[in-house]
């Protein structure tokens, strides 16, 4: 019974798509053949190795362009003074400086090995200074007698910076920004959808392998 019962509605779904207009069934043949083709495609792709979206490859293209990726700074305040000699007492100055130093990458340096739209690695340079920052405003001459020129004055105010630069060296700036590049990328890489990011430090700073495998 239930056998006839689907002859019977196969037959009059047949008698209904012969009583169509020939476009509409033209119309329809063509859907059902599209759909068919749609399912073909979707289950090939998924037997073989998915291609590279250009989305992801051109953004990855666009964070290579980027020279100045800074992820540590360092920030001190010194005082850098001297004196010299006249022939009544001596001339005396004091200078307050206020610097930044601001360490990262220069990304297009950086090397990448895109393997599939969820797995990518990538090659660190090496983390440089990027600039130690002392505006004039950051400036402050706190003690003075005599007369300084322009010249001396800035003279002193680079041996602050260097002395700021120095310390920053010292307190480990390299290997914060080396640390912080990791988080950061692996930020970068998974909002791009990457779900394996392999990245490789250069081992100057010791800096470890990151791995993130979320």
């Amino acid at each position: 019974m239930q056998s006839t019962s689907h002859t019977n509605k196969f037959r009059t779904l047949l008698h209904f798509f012969l009583g169509l207009a020939p476009w509409v069934r033209s119309t329809i043949i063509a859907a059902l053949i599209l759909v068919a083709a749609g399912i073909v495609f979707t289950l090939s792709r998924r037997q073989s190795p998915s291609k590279i979206n250009p989305f992801v490859s051109q953004s990855v293209t666009e964070i290579k362009q980027i020279r100045e990726f800074c992820t540590a700074h360092y920030c001190e305040e010194t005082v850098v003074s001297a004196s010299r000699k006249r022939l009544i007492g001596t001339d005396d100055i004091a200078i307050i400086v206020k610097g930044t130093v601001r360490v990262g990458y220069d990304l297009s340096q950086m090397k990448t090995q895109i393997l599939s739209d969820t797995t990518i690695i990538v090659s660190l340079p090496e983390p440089k200074v990027l600039d130690v920052i002392t505006n004039p405003s950051d400036c402050e001459t706190f003690q003075e007698s005599g007369h300084w020129s322009h010249k001396q004055v800035t003279k002193y105010k680079n041996i602050a910076r260097g002395r700021i630069l120095k310390h920053a060296l010292a307190d480990g700036i390299m290997n914060q920004a080396a640390d912080q590049a990791h988080v950061r990328l692996q930020l970068l890489f998974s909002a791009l959808g990457f779900k394996q990011i392999e990245i490789l430090a250069d081992t100057t700073h010791n800096s470890p392998l990151a791995t993130h495998k979320p």
